[in-house]
């Protein structure tokens, strides 16, 4: 690259501003620069967004040495990604954001510690801001564009600090009606039928019960992201288990899903339903019990799914994943048991993918399929085993100090 060009990437620094403060490049920019994610036209160039950590008020300032005459409009692009209400007088952002104090924080709260708080408002309450933390999904998340805010069935929620109201990350959630018949039949609410909306009209009672079939809904966390500062901290599992526990509790809610998640989360979200489903609750069984690690048929386990509220193939994998990890490893036919049920699981979802392949060659990627997915299973167990004996070494450390 000439000194006129640079990468939007490298030339973006986002600051966190608080009580303690935080900077950062993007991840991804491509959204906004186009896919060579490059910026024509300007030397030196540096773009400073600092984002009050509470309010996520934006204070914008462009500066360069020279500038070309066939340069790129660069507040003409950020105007896409930036909210309405981004500054670019820092005595003016400063200002707002003492006007909105008095709205920190946002929602109700759902769970709160001495280091952390969740709470919950729908992105339809919230719009301007709402608007603001979407300005980090294209940034942050592959392929990630802003929600609708207009739309009523977001709800977002999000994770701070309960002592000055920092924010360390959100997620948003979107809400479809469910059917039982079939998850195909699982479509957002406004598709609704018109019958389905006279009967809503004309009920007496608007107050549904939560087991009313018109009343059932399925949960999709859609967004999810932990500010870089606060990334590998277990934040993330923090606020999938708060959001999943939330949305468990409420007889209305019949399945919670995740809308494309990327490896990354995929690891994160079996690490925490492993352990949330290995915890005492009430009466529900733990996962580790005989009875979940018998489950093999796909009857039993969609109908457990159903009541763990988890899709069947994410639970099938966890039902897996227990039965690895207390495997005899003595007992042969547990081992073969084992391998049938995940060889089996793996043909009927690459079943499209393995159907023109010779039978030696299909065999042959399912036992490669079937290495790679048993690595992985290690590696989350060695992950949740190191979780529980430092949490248990924590437990005890207080128990200590009490006494």
């Amino acid at each position: 690259m000439d000194e006129y060009t640079v990468n939007s990437n490298e030339a973006i620094t986002i600051c966190l501003s608080g009580s303690e403060r935080h900077s950062f490049n993007p991840d991804m920019t491509y959204s906004v620069f186009g896919e060579n994610e490059t910026i024509y036209g300007y030397k030196d160039l540096k773009i400073t967004i600092t984002i009050d950590a509470s309010t996520f008020l934006m204070y914008l300032d462009v500066s360069y040495s020279d500038k070309k005459p066939d340069a790129i409009d660069i507040q003409n692009m950020l105007s896409h990604l930036l909210p309405e209400d981004v500054y670019s007088s820092k005595e003016a952002w400063m200002k707002a954001i003492q006007d909105e104090k008095h709205n920190v924080p946002y929602g109700t709260l759902i769970s709160s510690d001495d280091t952390i708080a969740v709470s919950k408002f729908r992105a339809y309450d919230c719009p301007e801001f709402t608007r603001r933390l979407e300005t980090l999904v294209p940034l942050f998340i592959e392929a990630g564009t802003v929600i609708d805010i207009h739309d009523k069935r977001w709800d977002v929620y999000l994770m701070y600090t309960p002592n000055s109201y920092a924010i360390i990350g959100f997620a948003t959630v979107y809400e479809c009606f469910y059917f039982d018949a079939q998850e195909s039949n699982t479509v957002p609410i406004e598709e609704k039928s018109s019958a389905v909306e006279s009967i809503i009209a004309s009920s007496v009672n608007m107050t549904m019960l939560a087991d009313d079939p018109l009343n059932l809904s399925r949960k999709r966390i859609s967004q999810f992201m932990i500010l870089p500062p606060y990334q590998r901290s277990g934040n993330g599992r923090t606020l999938y288990t708060t959001i999943f526990d939330s949305l468990f509790s409420d007889r209305s809610v019949k399945e919670i899903c995740v809308e494309d998640p990327s490896e990354a989360f995929d690891d994160m979200r079996d690490v925490s339903d492993l352990i949330r489903l290995g915890r005492p609750r009430g009466t529900y069984p733990s996962l580790w019990e005989s009875g979940f690690l018998d489950m093999v048929d796909p009857a039993s386990i969609q109908s457990q799914s159903k009541i763990e509220k988890i899709v069947p193939r994410q639970f099938q994998r966890l039902v897996e994943m227990a039965r690895l990890g207390n495997l005899n490893s003595k007992s042969k036919a547990e081992k073969k048991a084992l391998r049938i049920a995940i060889k089996k699981r793996l043909f009927l979802h690459n079943k499209e993918a393995l159907k023109d392949l010779e039978r030696p060659d299909q065999l042959q990627r399912l036992d490669q399929a079937y290495d790679s997915v048993i690595e992985h299973y290690k590696e989350i167990l060695n992950t949740v085993k190191r979780l529980d004996k430092s949490r248990s070494s924590v437990d005890q450390s207080r128990k200590k100090q009490k006494s």
